[in-house]
């Protein structure tokens, strides 16, 4: 038997030892924040419709099961549109001593990229409180900086926004800070800073423990010696790893996503989907290198149960060479990650309106 979480409640979940899925599950220590979350976590951004149209009802009800079954951490953002509201509406009535949830502040719901990001310490400190209103929450466990490489200036970062959601902190309305973003190297570097050394707590990367792309084994244990929890999000890469195919605005090259479509045919080939291989992959890593907690996008129940039976799963040889043969798919058309291209655009654009003005 796994070790009883904090976070289980016999009156909530019921027995421990009988139950479908706490038994089963597995928990880790975030990092400094000393807070034990399940492996696999609940990731909001799924409920903003950047992949499909999400059935409400569905949606609520998949919340709710979530915790039941023992997931224990939520992750969403006010970048993700509906996503908090939904969250909010969910959690009435679940006592809050069952779940952690962290959101983030700094990447704003916008149809383009104006006023897109404002990391300044009062845009940070009024997108807290109208996150706490939509989560109907007084507080909330993480309170993160939204992908921090597209702060113009990184100094702003360290010595504005971070100082700001401290004073949150301090207000009694966070327990933890957290910075987010797809750039390793510059969460390190932040990370790493004397001027915020021991303020930060937790750490997340999206797309960096995928079969193209396992680049957060490398930084991970740095990350956890300076105390961070480290939170790996979407093990299906944005949407990469589907069988549906990445979206229309996914920004991996054309080399990517042909061999994503290669991926695909191996992981038929060897009864199974690219979806259900992708998610064992960053689910169950081999090396988990001082990660605590993989973010899934949990629409349904029906994916919900999926994603609770492959994260329970043992690791079989078969399901190592499985992994093996897509991974050397990339590997042999040096098909990687896509650093540097949003951030880019996003450049491109200050650059015109800065002409056009």
């Amino acid at each position: 038997m796994n070790q009883v979480p904090a976070t289980y409640n016999a009156i909530f979940h019921g027995d421990f030892s009988s139950h479908p899925w706490l038994s089963k599950l597995q928990y880790r220590v975030l990092g400094r924040t000393g807070l034990s979350v399940s492996t696999i976590s609940y990731g909001g951004a799924a409920l903003g419709g950047f992949y499909e149209n999400v059935d409400k009802q569905e949606a609520l009800d998949t919340i709710q099961e979530s915790i039941q079954s023992g997931i224990n951490y939520i992750d969403t953002s006010p970048w993700y549109g509906e996503s908090e509201n939904v969250i909010g509406q969910a959690m009435v009535g679940i006592p809050r001593n069952v779940y952690y949830i962290g959101t983030k502040a700094g990447r704003n719901f916008t149809p383009t990229w104006d006023h897109r990001f404002d990391f300044s310490a009062s845009s940070v400190l009024k997108s807290v409180e109208r996150s706490l209103e939509r989560l109907k929450l007084d507080y909330l466990d993480i309170i993160q900086v939204h992908d921090v490489e597209f702060c113009q200036d990184l100094d702003v970062i360290v010595k504005e926004t971070i100082p700001a959601l401290d004073s949150v902190v301090r207000a009694g309305k966070a327990k933890f800070i957290g910075i987010t973003g797809y750039d390793l190297k510059i969460l390190n570097d932040i990370a790493k800073s004397d001027e915020i050394r021991g303020i930060l707590s937790t750490v997340l990367s999206y797309s960096r423990y995928n079969f193209h792309d396992t680049s957060l084994l490398k930084y991970a244990s740095t990350f956890s010696d300076e105390g961070l929890g480290v939170i790996n999000a979407s093990p299906l890469a944005m949407g990469l790893f589907t069988t549906t195919g990445p979206p229309k605005w996914h920004p991996a090259s054309e080399i990517t996503k042909e061999a994503a479509r290669n991926a695909l045919t191996i992981a038929e080939s060897n009864g199974t989907t690219l979806d259900r291989a992708s998610l064992g992959f960053s689910l169950r890593p081999m090396d988990s290198a001082g990660v605590a907690t993989t973010l899934v996008s949990i629409p349904t129940k029906k994916i919900l149960e999926e994603n609770l039976e492959i994260a329970t799963a043992p690791l079989t040889k078969e399901d190592i060479k499985l992994y093996e043969l897509i991974t050397e798919e990339f590997q042999s058309k040096k098909a990687t990650s896509w650093d540097g291209v949003e951030v880019s655009q996003y450049k491109n654009w200050m650059a015109n309106k800065s002409l056009n003005s």
